[in-house]
């Protein structure tokens, strides 16, 4: 069986949200044989067992490559930490023709085989639109008018073309001369190089709208009506962004029962969040009507 390679990038933070995501991965695609690249650097060898354990397989075989923080000592990183910038490494740490790089904030819902078999000979990655990035950013970025922006968190790489044509080294060239104006620093400086030169895939393979078909106009605009009805009904992969996350008390996803679920398969199990506060419960089971009553009573005069 032809194994497929995929790349996860971690510090010893967030190795518990890898571990779901990796035990996610590997339920939902049983008959698929997998190599497990996870660039790190801090990870613990605890906690490496851990993972060890969770793809402790025939099938599923893990490669740690250890990364040094000080080889991005020149890039900003802010709130996101310094392994936004580990896949940059990737051309010169693995020697595959494509991988599948994911990011740990993601659960893998369906198989991934389809996903995989993209063709992309003539693209850099296979992506799906990011549609919070609007004209000013792209053209802040310098990015072709037509040139559409994705998002990172799911890419399909094809690593030949990387290493031909020196991605990793104009990245770290743009994020020198740009890290002022980047809002998302890692992920705009990959729109940025690539500018376009990449393959849509549809939503469902990164479903991070997590109210997608509900009065989303640019969504609409974007993705055709079966697009929107598959990432709703049966995504492949959900990627929860912004802020809170389900491992917060306060996540409001709709789908974050699926992150405790499989973090019960793992030896992670028994986490309890840390934002859990006498604060935080009050405000989370208050009804919305009583934090802001007098919102309630305007909406319901002009009515």
């Amino acid at each position: 069986m032809k194994k497929k390679h995929i790349v996860f990038a971690t510090d010893d933070n967030y190795v518990q949200h890898l571990g779901v995501a990796l035990r996610s991965l590997l339920v939902n695609n049983k008959d698929s044989s997998f190599v497990i690249h996870i660039l790190n650097n801090g990870v613990t060898q605890k906690n490496k067992e851990r993972l060890e354990e969770i793809c402790d397989d025939d099938e599923c075989r893990i490669e740690f490559l250890d990364v040094k923080d000080s080889a991005f000592d020149s890039e900003e990183s802010g709130r996101w930490g310094k392994a936004m910038y580990y896949r940059l490494l990737i051309p010169e740490l693995i020697h595959e023709q494509k991988v599948l790089y994911l990011d740990v904030d993601i659960i893998v819902n369906r198989s991934i085989d389809a996903l995989y078999d993209q063709n992309i000979d003539e693209e850099y990655a296979a992506a799906v639109e990011d549609l919070w990035a609007d004209p000013v950013r792209r053209e802040r970025l310098k990015m072709h008018p037509d040139s559409r922006y994705f998002n990172s968190g799911v890419m399909l790489i094809n690593v030949k073309k990387w290493r031909e044509d020196n991605i990793p080294e104009q990245i770290r060239d743009f994020l020198s001369s740009h890290h002022e104006t980047l809002e998302s620093p890692d992920q705009d400086a990959l729109n940025a190089v690539i500018d376009g030169k990449w393959k849509r895939l549809p939503l469902k393979y990164n479903q991070y709208d997590k109210h997608t078909g509900k009065d989303s106009k640019a969504f609409s605009a974007s993705f055709t009506a079966k697009e929107l009805g598959e990432a709703g009904a049966a995504p492949v992969i959900i990627h929860y962004v912004g802020g809170r996350k389900p491992w917060h008390y306060r996540c409001e996803h709709p789908k974050k029962d699926l992150y405790w679920k499989y973090l019960g398969m793992t030896p992670f199990k028994g986490y309890l969040p840390k934002d859990v506060t006498f604060r935080n419960m009050v405000s989370k089971n208050t009804p919305k009507i009583l934090k802001n009553p007098l919102r309630y009573v305007k909406k319901g005069s002009s009515s």
